[in-house]
């Protein structure tokens, strides 16, 4: 504003002694011709003094239009010196030793200095570190083509306030700016200054910032997402491709997490996978990516591992073996202390000419391993058992969407009396698969009891059988009377919450507790027999009945079915098969059947096919029969069908 001033006088004072000289050679051709050799008539005299009187206001006019002119431009320079400093946009100058030679309010301001401090000091200690390298690119830039740049750098924030010390900085502060550069040229075509404006892009950066981790980070664990991991592992296979380093790929899936949901709740859930996430990146180096690959599963992208696959297996393992020791720390969640077990697959690689959906394919394949052959474990991707469990893996992925898509389905088997009269059905679950069909259940029961999955599809068909006898009890007879049998896996039985799972059920549904036939099998007996006694004791007292299935070919003891409160045996169909022409399994069923008259329990006879197999176990006495001799399992309407049927009999 000083400098501004002092123009503004200069300027003044100028049209003065402009106007001071112009009236001093108003009379030039009276002083250049003596009077002795001019004498005018008093006529002509009168001409030359009005001429000069004219000229005189002429140039008073002009002096006056000059004077308001020069006040104008004055004022013009005032307005312009208000909106160059106080200018939304940083403007400033620097020289072709690229000092600052001026630089208006605005940029100071944004800089956190006095716009003194930034008068011939280099542009560069006001740039942040990140950028600097930037900036002296974009002015060799300028100096070789002459011509305008635009571009966004990243500026120190000096935090100071007015007066603040250049040489004192937070390094963490600083803002973007969109810079705009413009050189100015002399008449040689040299550069002799550059004009520079620049805009605070901060918040636009930062929305691009949020955005950016919206598409390529996963806003719960704050890991890559898939999209990006996928990205940045084609790039790196690329490039390993072309050098004889080993890479890993970790495949890792939280153990049992559908069921830390189900029991403790989604948020405890959420914890647990910002856990996963945490101790991945405090345990992997910083070469290496890890990612949230979907749901409970995450991957981990191992770099610049040793050229021999044998010394790279050992390095990939040791890291896996790092993570997964990790993980298994306490956490504590919701006041519940939990420890995270995690199953991992590794797949080494380059292998060949495999791709990178390949490569996490092998490193899933051998974490299904890992998960099938007990959990909380490691295990490499082998090429020998690719095939098969390559075909299981794709399986449980289907039936992992199944239950959601309405894949599943309930048909019922017919339980007889002697009389062949149906007194009640075992529930049995059925998959129709949208491309390959009915899946039979001896492929696909074992892949959902290997995993968690059993527990809610599980859920789900007691949930269908108690709305089933709900039904069935507002019919006439005999379907009142009926009772269902539903089979109850080892992984299911033995959770926690499964008393609480079942009663919610029955108070949900409305069914009859007494009409609901829970089978078990021997083998669930070995895990804790004490817990399984006193679960199936409060399951007694509500009125649910137990079986044993598939008796005699398991591992108990005759002890420990003395100790279960059970009702009913059922026989499995394998002592059945050719009992009319096998004397030792007629004397095993003799025997079965004994047993359970003394320990008053019902007896329930499983796969029954011929009429000669019929008539060996109703001469034994046997009570109730199942098998294809009186019907295949049937849907609900073809059941109720052959139900009415028999009745008419």
């Amino acid at each position: 504003m000083t400098n501004n001033k002092n123009s503004r006088e200069v300027i003044l004072r100028r049209n003065q002694m402009d106007s001071d000289e112009s009236l001093k050679n108003l009379t030039p051709a009276m002083d250049v011709t003596p009077v002795s050799d001019f004498t005018p008539s008093s006529d002509e005299a009168l001409r030359i003094i009005e001429k000069l009187h004219l000229q005189k206001i002429e140039l008073e006019m002009q002096n006056e239009e000059l004077t308001c002119a020069y006040k104008e431009l004055a004022v013009a320079l005032d307005r312009f010196s208000e909106l160059y400093d106080f200018a939304p946009v940083g403007y400033l100058s620097i020289d072709i030793h690229w000092n600052i030679s001026q630089a208006n309010l605005c940029f100071a301001s944004m800089l956190g200095v006095e716009r003194s401090q930034l008068i011939n000091s280099a542009l560069s200690k006001f740039i942040h570190e990140e950028s600097q390298e930037q900036y002296f690119q974009i002015l060799s830039d300028i100096a070789k083509s002459k011509t305008a740049q635009t571009s966004e750098l990243r500026f120190q924030d000096f935090q100071n306030g007015s007066g603040g010390s250049i040489e004192s900085v937070d390094s963490g502060v600083s803002f973007w700016g969109r810079l705009e550069s413009k050189p100015m040229l002399d008449d040689n075509g040299e550069i002799y200054q550059i004009n520079l404006s620049i805009s605070d892009i901060t918040e636009h950066r930062v929305d691009q910032e949020l955005l950016h981790r919206q598409n390529f980070y996963d806003k719960l664990t704050e890991l890559p997402s898939r999209h990006l991991f996928t990205d940045r592992f084609s790039l790196h296979l690329l490039h390993v491709k072309r050098s004889s380093k080993h890479g890993a790929l970790l495949y890792i899936d939280i153990d049992n997490f559908k069921h830390v949901n189900d029991s403790l709740g989604h948020a405890v859930g959420d914890e647990v996978l910002r856990h996963v996430g945490k101790v991945l990146r405090q345990n992997i180096r910083e070469i290496d990516t890890a990612a949230r690959f979907g749901g409970d599963e995450f991957l981990v992208l191992l770099t610049n591992l040793n050229e021999d696959k044998d010394v790279a297996a050992v390095e990939s393992g040791t890291i896996a073996n790092k993570i997964r020791k990790a993980l298994f720390e306490t956490l504590e969640s919701q006041n519940v202390e939990l420890r995270t077990e995690v199953s991992i697959g590794i797949a080494l690689f380059p292998d060949a000419d495999k791709s990178v959906e390949d490569i996490i394919c092998h490193a899933d394949i051998a974490m299904y391993r890992a998960k099938n052959n007990g959990k909380s474990s490691i295990e490499f991707y082998d090429e020998n058992e690719h095939d098969l469990l390559k075909c299981r893996l794709e399986m449980y992925h289907d039936l992992c969407g199944a239950l959601v898509n309405n894949e599943f389905h309930i048909v019922y088997q017919p339980q007889l009396n002697q009389s062949r009269e149906v007194v009640g059905a075992e529930c049995l679950l059925r998959w129709q698969h949208p491309r390959r069909g009915a899946v039979s259940p001896s492929e696909f029961v074992p892949i959902l009891e290997d995993g968690s999955l059993i527990i809610g599809i599980g859920e789900w068909v007691l949930t269908q059988a108690c709305m089933q006898l709900v039904e069935w009890a507002e019919l006439p007879a005999p379907f009142s009377h009926f009772t269902l049998a539903v089979n109850v896996s080892a992984r299911q039985f033995n959770q926690d919450a499964f008393f609480d799972s079942v009663l919610a059920i029955l108070d949900e549904t409305g069914a009859n507790p007494q009409r609901l036939v829970l089978e078990i099998t021997e083998n669930m007996l070995l895990v804790d027999i004490e817990k399984t006694i006193d679960k199936m004791n409060k399951l007694k007292e509500i009125g649910v009945t137990f079986a044993i299935d598939d008796f005699g070919t398991g591992y108990s003891s005759l002890s420990y079915i003395k100790r279960l409160p059970l009702d009913t045996l059922k026989i499995d169909q394998s002592f059945v098969h050719d009992i009319h022409l096998d004397a030792d399994n007629a004397m095993l069923v003799g025997t079965m059947m004994a047993m359970a008259e003394h320990l008053n329990l019902k007896v329930v006879v499983e796969g029954v096919e011929t009429a000669e197999e019929e008539a060996v176990l109703l001469d034994k006495q046997c009570q109730y029969f199942q098998g294809y001799l009186y019907s295949r399992p049937l849907s609900k309407e073809k059941f109720q069908t052959y139900v009415r049927c028999a009745a008419n009999q």
